[in-house]
């Protein structure tokens, strides 16, 4: 696919997205209403989301120009993709997951799951250095196994497409699909208070591999926000300038069939 044509495309469905997204309150508020400090905080994450991902971009197309693969991956245009899109995803999974539990590098992921409302903000409120360094990693894995430009731009607008869908305020489903693509019921356990299941980026499959997958329950009141850590933009992007406080329990996933918000709110996070 022509990039351009890829990038026009990308574009629309994220504008249709944030469009249908305006019809959820909280994320109204955060752009011109509600509190002034959620207020300023979205708009100072945006900002900083924006510059990160063309930092990444800008990465990903030097190292296609200057590094040699360490190996070539089949050239096929389907096994490629397909290649790459699984061996991404398996790394994203890695990344998220040890984000979760150790926590220094959880201070550079509290801002995703820092916010008491879940609507598309959301996928603004990451750290700039987080974005960067896993985007870099993430470029140099996939490029040094072989796979194509080609793939490598889908997979990543396959990502940014998926990850705006997942972060929805509304309660969207692929019926089926969402046993395979991580929807917006299922990403909301991910956020739940204290929750430590469902970390896959665009596929369940390695949550279910790695038996770290819950799936949503009918009824199940969740709570988001992370209430102890810090919240405002210029103390979360400096978190992980604080001293570490002594070691403390690593939370559990919660059981199959316990609540999330009985089994894991409150509860500590690895130091």
């Amino acid at each position: 696919m022509d990039a351009p044509i890829q990038d026009v495309g990308l574009a629309i469905a994220i504008a249709l997205l944030i469009g249908l997204e305006l019809l959820v309150p909280s994320f109204r508020e955060g752009l011109f209403g509600g509190p002034r400090a959620r207020r300023l905080r979205n708009w100072a994450f945006l900002t900083a989301a924006i510059f990160s991902a063309l930092m990444v971009r800008l990465l990903g197309e030097v190292l296609r120009a200057r590094m040699a693969p360490w190996v070539h991956f089949p050239s096929h245009p389907v096994l490629n993709f397909a290649g790459c899109f699984l061996i991404a995803e398996l790394l994203g999974w890695s990344l998220h997951y040890v984000k979760h539990r150790h926590g220094w590098l959880w201070r550079f992921h509290v801002q995703h799951h820092r916010e008491p409302a879940y609507d598309l903000w959301l996928v603004t409120h990451t750290h700039a250095l987080e974005v960067v360094v896993s985007g870099a990693l993430m470029a140099v894995v996939l490029v040094g196994l072989g796979f194509s430009p080609t793939s490598l731009e889908l997979y990543f607008a396959c990502y940014t497409l998926l990850k705006s869908y997942q972060h929805s305020g509304h309660a969207f489903s692929l019926g089926p699909l969402d046993k395979v693509l991580v929807s917006p019921a299922y990403h909301r356990l991910h956020h739940a208070v204290g929750a430590q299941v469902n970390f896959g980026i665009s596929l369940t499959l390695f949550d279910l591999i790695f038996r770290t997958a819950r799936w949503p329950v009918a009824g199940e009141e969740l709570v988001y926000g992370e209430p102890t850590e810090p919240y405002g933009f210029v103390a979360e992007m400096s978190y992980f300038l604080e001293p570490m406080s002594p070691a403390a329990p690593v939370p559990v996933p919660a059981p199959r069939n316990q609540s999330l918000t009985t089994a894991n709110a409150g509860l500590p996070r690895s130091v």
